[in-house]
């Protein structure tokens, strides 16, 4: 039984151009707003590997069976676009397009509702993850849109001539978009109960085909590439351990954030949908409702161990659909038992206030205590509360003064400031030089970030000659036929040349503060006169210690 509500209204004037505006205002927004310097550091290292995809193959790239597919197509897309920063247009416009996919899927589900776009646009925007995640570059924003699209196709199918080629093609959708990143694969069951809700007609047919849809693409897949499945597995085992250890406060915050107005905004909407008195639910509805929620468990896995809200991108957009089906339900079963005029009032008055609380957060939010003491009128708008994660900033709220430090590279990890600032010192060096990577295993010897610097110069169109991560690389520049050699510590004791940048000068802590302590460094006028002078006006020994 289709949960959308059987009342009918009026076409009202200008609703036609409604829906191409939104759509087209949520496919540009990323893409218009979101960042292209560099916002957190996996964002780097993917960057670099799609970039030097020719060269450094599958096995030399970051966590590439985590996200295959999104290898796979950037590096194809590569020599068509000039830095490799270009490729973040690309995530971006396909995070858009999943907002307006998503969009046009909630507005099928509140099909005959009244405010039906309006309702839609609060769910797409109220929970704030879903669409930060679509301004940076990272490969979640590359599957979104498949993984949209095989749910607003599953949606429509018993509306289309061939439902089942529809059914079909929505699961090869839904499996195209966890090769594109692995972790919508927890969200498959949900998925699958959602075909009951979305038909009375032979819903387990609907799931089967599905099925059948994603594991063409599987096989497709793995007859491509047979080892495919040992390599993710390790990559989980990985997550399954945890990499960065988090406390439940920490946890806690980072939900928070990530759910930002629909903390208020949903609670607003069921209130506006919700009928008093006896619900709706029968005997299958309930029995339903309770295997949807168990069919979401599999997405509140990182819960465990979560250090950043993206993790929760399946999860949140599960959500979203699964509470745009109640609000459906709970609207058509007040409009049977209220008089018209009422629930039109009602739904206005939700549909309105949500909009409103999103708008004003736009503009102003919880500031910053700093700043609230030094700006105490102005700080609400101008300043707000930042959070980090492991996937980069959040803010509480002040979204346009958000999307403005992104625009100014005023909120990247410090880790991603300190690359680009190193790049730029090494980019206005006059001569030669010789870069020693730090000898803390965690910041100096890995796969991870070892090619943000040459990232960052190749994106200033130097040309990478040699690459070998955690032991050397080098770098020529096209013009003026500087070179650059980056080494690992160990090798430190060999070089003789003057110009040495020594990473090993900022110290040896193991924490975050290792990157505060690497932009003292870096902005040490010792350490900037390396790149002053001619290489045979420095001295052997430059640049003081961040210890």
């Amino acid at each position: 039984m289709s949960s959308t509500c059987v009342t009918e209204h009026p076409p009202r004037h200008g609703r036609s151009a409604a829906t191409p505006v939104i759509v087209l205002a949520l496919l540009l927004f990323p893409v218009l707003s979101g960042d292209h310097q560099g916002f957190e550091g996996d964002g780097l290292a993917m960057l670099f590997g799609m970039s030097q995809f020719d060269s450094l193959g599958r096995a030399g790239v970051y966590r590439y069976h985590w996200q295959p597919l999104s290898y796979e197509l950037l590096s194809a897309l590569y020599p068509l676009l000039d830095r490799p920063f270009s490729l973040a247009y690309v995530a971006q416009l396909f995070g858009g397009a999943a907002l307006a996919l998503l969009y046009l899927l909630l507005t099928r589900i509140f099909k005959g509702v009244a405010y039906a776009r309006g309702l839609a646009l609060a769910l797409t925007l109220c929970l704030t993850e879903l669409w930060v995640t679509t301004l940076y570059f990272n490969t979640t924003a590359l599957a979104l849109p498949f993984i949209t699209a095989g749910l607003l196709l599953a949606h429509r199918a018993d509306s289309s001539r061939r439902p089942a080629f529809t059914m079909v093609l929505a699961g090869m959708a839904t499996g195209l978009g966890c090769l594109f990143r692995l972790d919508f694969l927890a969200m498959i069951p949900a998925a699958l109960v959602l075909q009951a809700f979305w038909t009375s007609h032979n819903p387990i047919r609907r799931a089967l085909l599905l099925i059948a849809g994603g594991i063409l693409v599987a096989l497709a897949f793995l007859a491509w590439q047979p080892d495919f499945i040992q390599e993710a597995a390790a990559i989980l085992r990985l997550y399954g351990q945890g990499e960065h250890d988090v406390n439940l406060l920490y946890r806690l915050k980072i939900i928070l954030f990530s759910m930002g107005p629909a903390l208020v905004v949903l609670p607003l909407l069921w209130w506006a949908c919700h009928q008093p008195g006896p619900g709706l639910l029968d005997k299958r509805q309930t029995r339903l409702w309770i295997l949807l929620g168990l069919a979401l468990l599999p997405t509140l896995a990182p819960l465990k161990n979560l250090y950043s809200g993206k993790y929760l991108i399946p999860f949140f957009l599960c959500l979203v659909v699964a509470l745009a089906q109640a609000l459906a339900r709970a609207a058509q079963g007040r409009s049977r038992s209220q008089p018209q005029a009422l629930m039109d009032s009602t739904l206005r008055t939700g549909v309105t206030f949500s909009l409103g609380i999103l708008a004003g957060l736009l503009l102003f939010g919880i500031p910053a205590p700093s700043s609230l003491k030094q700006r105490p009128l102005t700080a609400w708008a101008e300043s707000p509360l930042i959070v980090g994660t492991h996937d980069g900033a959040r803010s509480a709220g002040a979204y346009l003064s958000f999307l403005k430090q992104i625009e100014n590279f005023e909120v990247p990890q410090n880790s991603v400031l300190f690359y680009k600032q190193l790049a730029e010192l090494v980019n206005g060096c006059q001569s030669d030089l010789t870069v020693v990577m730090s000898p803390v295993p965690r910041f100096g010897q890995n796969v991870w970030s070892w090619g943000w610097l040459p990232l960052y110069l190749t994106q200033s169109d130097w040309q990478l000659l040699e690459y070998d991560a955690g032991k050397e690389a080098r770098l020529r520049h096209p013009v003026s036929g500087r070179q650059v050699r980056i080494l690992s510590s160990d090798q430190r004791a060999a070089v003789k040349t003057p110009g040495v940048l020594d990473l090993g000068l900022i110290g040896n802590r193991e924490d975050y503060a290792f990157w505060s302590a690497g932009l003292s460094w870096l902005h040490h006028p010792a350490t900037q006169a390396i790149c002053m002078r001619p290489a045979s006006a420095l001295p052997s020994s430059t640049a003081t210690s961040a210890r």
